[in-house]
């Protein structure tokens, strides 16, 4: 099963408020995004050097604290831009260890630190859509904290800090639909320090004058096996939030 969580952050993304900007003849254009993501954290955790001292939990996430802040930052000139943001999440769970006549139960304790940035070249543009090709680094620590209670084998707390970078290339685009309502999307595929993570969203944006209102859906996988942290999860889910645009 599935438990819903609430992640709030603050994102800025140049092609929610892009047709805008061409609009009104701008060359230079910032945007900024804050919304509410409510999503699932769900997938495989452990810590430990390894052996039998490793420890792997699988896990559907529950209650996330937000103990820091998010926030990112979108820049456009002409057909380049510079984007980033940081992220910090807190979750907690009640989980299940993958050896379940070894061990009871566990509770586990992760927090990350998410960040991003890239540069970003316009491959298509007109007066209604753009679309952008960008290359970029994403920055990941991650703190496990796993208190396992025994059954055959002893209790035991294990606790890892790892942090490590994946280099990204991707695509966005936005879509003028009609006069008050546009379309986008983003992607990103990385790789280096993980074996594997990507992102996607989607998302539908209403004109309202002051600025925009935002829905849509974002999804972010990490698959990371090395040293001592083991981290193949998810996290998606809808969001909503407020554009505006400078």
């Amino acid at each position: 099963m599935r438990i819903p969580i609430l992640l709030v952050t603050i994102l800025m993304t140049a092609p929610t408020m892009a047709a805008d900007n061409a609009a009104r003849g701008s060359d230079t254009s910032v945007s900024l995004v804050p919304y509410l993501w409510s999503a699932t954290f769900d997938g495989t955790v452990g810590a430990g050097e390894g052996g039998t001292d490793r420890i792997d939990v699988v896990s559907d996430f529950g209650e996330l604290d937000i103990g820091g802040f998010m926030l990112a930052a979108d820049w456009r000139r002409g057909a380049w831009s510079v984007f980033g943001d940081l992220s910090y999440v807190r979750v907690t769970t009640d989980a299940s260890p993958r050896l379940g006549l070894l061990y009871r139960g566990a509770d586990a304790e992760l927090r990350g630190t998410i960040l991003q940035g890239a540069v970003g070249h316009t491959l298509y543009a007109d007066d209604a859509a753009t679309v952008d090709l960008f290359a970029g680094v994403r920055y990941i620590r991650v703190r496990l904290d796993l208190d396992v209670t025994g059954n055959i084998a002893p209790s035991v707390s294990l606790d890892a800090t790892d942090d490590w970078v994946d280099g990204i290339v991707g695509a966005r685009g936005a879509h003028q639909v009609a006069e008050h309502w546009a379309l986008g999307w983003y992607g990103d595929v990385g790789a280096g320090g993980s074996d594997l993570s990507w992102q996607v969203s989607a998302w539908l944006a209403y004109d309202a004058g002051w600025g925009s209102v935002v829905g849509g859906w974002r999804h972010l996988d990490v698959d990371y096996q090395k040293r001592e942290i083991r981290l193949d999860a998810a996290l998606t889910g809808p969001f909503l939030g407020v554009a505006f645009g400078f």
